[in-house]
């Protein structure tokens, strides 16, 4: 029986803004982290969270999970992230229970919050702690490319004018986008 696995990759990835931190006026950011080098050379490279992996984990696990048959909240069904804690059913059958009693509940109504966890905090607070934790995919110092696109969409060319952006056409100043050509390290524990 495996107690614990850890898990150190290196990938490439071809997604486009998996963790931005938003937009400032038309830039929009990714998550970035300062990384030094064995060598002491700092660098600023593209950084995932392990969180965003984790959602992106829990949403393949939940149809798996219905596929099988096992049992789903509601939360967990429609793919809320608070999984059991939105369930009415499930606040009525605990009235009054102890934490452990309430945590025996999380376990049979919802595989999902049994394997992904949740946190349950109204009139008393119980944890399920998560059996898979995801860490950091951060990007490889050195070998990172980072770049700025603006994307068009052109209008046809009218005579000897350049083309101009359907986003300006209709008033809307376009948005820069990032994004990497980076090999990533991915770490895993659990």
């Amino acid at each position: 029986m495996i107690l614990s696995l850890s898990l150190s990759a290196e990938v490439t990835l071809a997604l486009h803004n998996l963790n931005s931190e938003g937009v400032e006026g038309n830039q929009q950011q990714t998550r970035m982290v300062h990384v030094i080098d064995p060598n002491g050379k700092h660098y600023c490279v593209n950084a995932i969270s392990g969180d965003m992996f984790k959602h992106i984990y829990v949403q393949h696990l939940t149809a798996v999970l219905k596929a099988m048959g096992e049992p789903l909240s509601s939360g967990a069904a429609i793919g809320s992230p608070d999984r059991i804690t939105v369930d009415a059913p499930f606040k009525a059958a605990i009235k009054g229970r102890t934490a452990p009693e309430v945590q025996s509940q999380m376990l049979e109504r919802c595989a999902v919050t049994d394997i992904a966890g949740t946190l349950f905090t109204e009139g008393i607070t119980v944890a399920r702690k998560s059996c898979a934790e995801f860490g950091w995919l951060v990007g490889i110092s050195g070998e990172s490319a980072n770049r700025t696109i603006l994307p068009r969409q052109s209008t046809k060319r009218s005579a000897g004018k350049l083309p101009v952006s359907r986003s300006a056409a209709r008033g809307r100043s376009p948005v820069r986008r990032p994004f990497s050509i980076a090999p990533q390290v991915l770490a895993y524990t659990r």
